[in-house]
Parts: C-alpha cells; structure tokens; sequence
C-alpha cells in the first residue's frame, strides 16, 4: 500500500474572505456575514483581515460572548496559547453563560493548555467540562486522544476507542489518532486496522498520526517503498517533526542507502534528540559500515536517554563484541536480556561473542545480511525500533 492522495482539501478561504469583505462594505452591520469572513481569513491566515473583521463585529453589537469565542480562536490560530487561556479560563466557571459558549470555550482553553505542553492541566480542563463538551462530536474525541497520548494512557485510550468502534461510532479522524496509540501499544494489527478506517475517508484529510502510523507499518512490514512514500507525505506535511525523519531514516537503512539514511536519521536527533529508536538506528547504520567505535558511542547515548531499553544495551553488546570487548558485550547482553528475555540484538551480540569477526569487512557483511536478507529478524528489529518512539505529531 503506498500513498497517491492523502485527500487534503484545499479551499480558497483567502478569495472567500476577500469577497465576503466586499459585501460587508454594501452591509456593514451584518454580523453573520462578518463574522463569516472572520471564520474564512482566520482559515486563509489572513491575520489583519481577520482582525479588522473582529474589531467590525465589536463595534456593531455582536454577542460578547460570539465576540470572546472567536478572539479565542484568532489566538489559537495564531499560536498564542497563553492569551487565549488567559482570555477565557475565568469565564469557564460562569454556569450563567450559554451552553454553547462554555462548551467551546473549554476545547479552545485545552486546545491551548495542550499546546503549551501543559497536558494534565488539558486532560483536567476536559474531564471538568465533561458535562459541557459533547464527547460525541469529532473536535473533544481528537483532543481526548491527544492529549491521553501525551500523558502516556495508552490502555485506556485503547479499550476507549474499542467501544466507539463496537458502537460504530469510530469517525475516520479518532481512527487515525488511535492507530498511531495502538502502534505505540505493540498492536501492529490493531494499528493496521484503525489506519485503514482514517485512509479510505473520502471527506477528511488524512492526519499525521495516520500518516505516521501507515509510514511505520510499511516499515514494520519491510515495505521499504511504502515507508519511503508515506514518510515523505508526513515530511512534507509538517518538517519539522522528528518521528517521521526517522521513519524515513530507517526506510534508507534498510534499503541501505547509508547517505540518505544518516542525513535523515541526523536531522531527526536535532529534531527529537529523545528519542531512542533513532539513536537505534544510527548505530547499526554505523555498523552496516563497519564502524563498531561510532556505533559505540551511539548506543552509549541512547542509554543516557533511557537505561531501561534492552535493545539500547543489546545494540551496545553488538559494538562492543564486533569490537572483541568480550568481557564488556557479555556484561551488556546480560542486562538486556534482563530487561528484556527476547531482546533480539542481544542475541546478534551472542553470535558475534561466540564467533568473532576477524575483520571490519565481515561485521559490515554480517550487519548488512541481517538488515537486507533476514526477513523475520528485520521486522523484529523494526518492531523494537518503533517501541523506542513516543507519542507523536499532530496537526491541530
């Protein structure tokens, strides 16, 4: 499966706004139509028209609280999160506003606590409004998910969105966040699934979670063309994420094309220098070339990340076997193996502690054939890479 149309709408907000202006000059206190070409400059990110049209509907009587709404969301739009939590979560509290305005209000309050990586703070803003918020329309399911994943509740969310399919009320865009939940989870099947809920949408564009998960199924798949497309779509939707640059890494190392892969797996650490699955694969793209110091050095990195990852001492016993550290590889698979029994490059070091490489060209043959030829060990190796990932990107 790879990509041909990931179904983004493109709209002409910014020819709607425009024209919508030149009828307001003809009606200038039509607030409905105003507040229309707000809506539309907001979209187009038409930010002085968008302004001029608030300050229009202020000046002609429009709701104070319609007014305080959109205000909110021209913040939003323009990444002010903590004006807009200034300007509304006071007002959540008045239980004599309309129902309508405290239930946006508090998704425009989360949404903005969420972005400020304030995420309990969201989840509790949520759960507060739970009375208020309609969990059944789209806009709280996705920000339900996302703010979840973010806290690390990938059970629940999981169990969460079983229930909404057995209902049928998955929609297409919870389905692709939760895909990428059920990837983080270990559910390649699952993550299967719910990608393929978001991907055959007709009228919503596909997110970058979903993008995201189909990207590392392919990988995990050892579809190595469709990993490479579908983390380009991700790429060129927002890139300035780390994770899909390390998909693509990955792809590239396992095509072995080791320029292309250590360009993406370097710009993903400068992105996402947390993030363990691409130091991973840093050092066995470096042991692909036979360079076992370097890829020493990488491992050691990713266990000051985190010390608790058994592929992280694994692929450090590979180095230091390949290097003939015996007594320093047998030390680290041993703690590998404590963290995890079937860590499967502790058994690699295994192999190499039993029968040595004598040479720098035989580990780059060896660490080549594993990648290349290896079917079963390579989607096992992919499998322990996408566990190193964390919650992913969004395109709120």
């Amino acid at each position: 499966m790879t990509p041909t149309d990931t179904k983004q709408q493109v709209t002409p907000a910014a020819d709607r706004a425009k024209r919508l202006s030149r009828l307001i000059e003809l009606d200038p206190e039509n607030v409905s139509l105003i507040l229309e070409a707000f809506d539309e400059a907001v979209a187009a990110r038409a930010w002085d028209l968008a302004t001029n049209c608030l300050e229009r509907a202020r000046a002609v009587g429009a709701d104070r609280h319609v007014w305080l709404l959109r205000q909110s969301s021209l913040l939003l739009a323009q990444g002010d999160f903590q004006a807009t939590v200034d300007l509304l979560v006071t007002l959540l509290g008045d239980h004599q506003s309309p129902i309508e305005f405290r239930r946006a209000a508090s998704l425009n309050v989360a949404r903005a606590m969420f972005h400020l990586g304030e995420h309990d703070k969201a989840r509790a803003v949520l759960l507060e409004g739970y009375d208020v918020l309609d969990f059944a329309e789209m806009p709280a399911q996705c920000l339900w998910v996302r703010t979840n994943h973010r806290l690390g509740d990938l059970p629940n969310l999981v169990r969460w969105g079983r229930a909404l399919q057995a209902a049928g009320n998955l929609r297409p865009e919870v389905a692709g966040l939760l895909s990428l939940v059920a990837l983080d989870c270990d559910d390649l099947t699952l993550a299967k699934e719910w990608s393929k809920v978001a991907e055959a949408a007709d009228d919503a564009p596909i997110s970058m979670e979903t993008l995201t998960t189909l990207a590392s199924v392919a990988l995990a798949d050892r579809n190595v063309k469709a990993a490479l497309a579908w983390s380009e779509k991700a790429i060129e939707r927002n890139p300035g994420e780390g994770r899909v640059w390390s998909i693509r890494a990955f792809a590239h190392l396992l095509a072995q094309d080791a320029a292309a892969a250590q360009s993406d797996f370097t710009r993903a650490i400068q992105l996402q220098p947390e993030h363990l699955g691409t130091w991973h694969g840093l050092g066995w793209l470096y042991l692909s070339q036979g360079d076992a110091r370097s890829a020493e050095a990488v491992f050691h990195r990713a266990i000051e990340q985190d010390r608790n990852f058994a592929e992280s001492h694994g692929g450090l016993a590979v180095a230091l076997a390949a290097q003939g550290q015996r007594d320093e590889a047998v030390r680290a698979v041993s703690i590998a193996r404590g963290l995890d029994p079937g860590c499967l490059s502790a058994h690699y070091a295994d192999a190499l502690i039993a029968g040595r490489l004598t040479s720098r060209e035989a580990l780059t043959a060896w660490v080549r054939e594993v990648l290349g030829d290896d079917v079963h060990s390579q989607r096992r190796l992919a499998a322990g890479w996408m566990q190193g990932h964390g919650a992913g990107p969004q395109d709120m």
